[in-house]
């Protein structure tokens, strides 16, 4: 009796797995064929040279608000510098945050340098004509990777210069706390 209840049992799981398999695959297709319909024909893929267009123009972007960001890190600097110099007039330590400030001050001058190389491949454009459309796909491609790669970079030493010399002042305050 046992041994009859074992195979019912394997029987109903494998009539089961079957009849979910064809109820998955005859619900997917209608589906499929309906938003074909609505929607059209799917989009083609971009050739390789089209795909690097949107790509260099979001570059100029990202290099131009790149830009903005460390002309903003360098008004930091100088109104970091004149709160110093007050803070030594009136007779505070400031050592640490001088120092944490001149630290400042080469980390901005290394992004400035590393966005400079990015703007410089991005201005040359090799591989692009004046209109930003490919003319060559293999300078074209170089010229994104490189680009990308200076921005990123760019980017990580900004925000760990920023994250430190944040760091630092809250550090200062809180020891001189009055």
């Amino acid at each position: 009796m046992k041994g009859k209840e074992l195979i019912s049992r394997k029987w109903q799981g494998i009539v089961a797995a079957v009849l979910a398999l064809v109820l998955l695959v005859s619900s997917s297709l209608p589906v499929k064929a309906a938003a074909t319909a609505e929607f059209g024909t799917p989009a083609r893929a971009m050739p390789d040279g089209e795909r690097w267009e949107p790509l260099y123009d979001r570059l100029m972007l990202a290099a131009d608000n790149q830009g903005n960001r460390i002309e903003y890190a360098q008004a930091i600097v100088e109104d970091a510098g004149e709160w110093i110099t007050h803070l030594k007039e009136g007779g505070q330590d400031a050592s640490a945050l001088e120092e944490a400030l001149a630290t400042f001050r080469g980390q901005i001058a290394n992004a400035e340098e590393t966005h400079g190389r990015a703007v410089e491949v991005l201005s040359a454009h090799a591989g692009f004509d004046e209109a930003g459309h490919v003319i060559a796909t293999a300078e074209a491609r170089r010229t994104i990777l490189k680009a990308a790669s200076d921005l990123r970079q760019t980017h990580l030493v900004l925000t760990q210069a920023t994250l430190d010399f944040r760091l630092a002042l809250r550090t200062w305050r809180q020891a001189h706390k009055s």
